[in-house]
């Protein structure tokens, strides 16, 4: 959750969820369409937290596909990276940054933060 209002006056608060494409109980659907399986994870999250909050239910395929929230959140926090750092390519670093670590998880590896 963010300490401060991130748009509308209101704190921002996420919940990443990665999804193993190839689990049975993904398998299926995401033979038929790329994402699927990230899209449905995000769906399962979206849930009722009150008004106060904006709230991204963020969904991750370990094969690489993002969810629609998870897309619209890390380029939202990509672009103001940029902003802040003046580094044009941020967006673009963080985002590769999400997918190497989405790989050492997928490893068993640990992953910092």
């Amino acid at each position: 959750m963010t300490q401060v209002p991130w748009k509308n006056n209101k704190e921002l608060v996420w919940d990443i969820t990665v999804v193993n494409t190839m689990a049975l109980t993904n398998f299926a659907m995401s033979t038929v369409e790329s994402g699927s399986a990230a899209d449905a994870a995000e769906e399962k999250k979206i849930t009722d937290i009150g008004s106060q909050l904006l709230f991204f239910p963020g969904g991750l395929e370990t094969l690489g596909p993002w969810g629609p929230c998870a897309t619209e959140l890390f380029e939202s926090v990509g672009r103001k990276m940029a902003e802040v750092t003046g580094e044009s390519r941020a967006s673009s670093f963080f985002e590769q940054r999400v997918s190497i670590d989405i790989q050492h998880v997928k490893k068993g590896n640990p992953v910092h933060v």
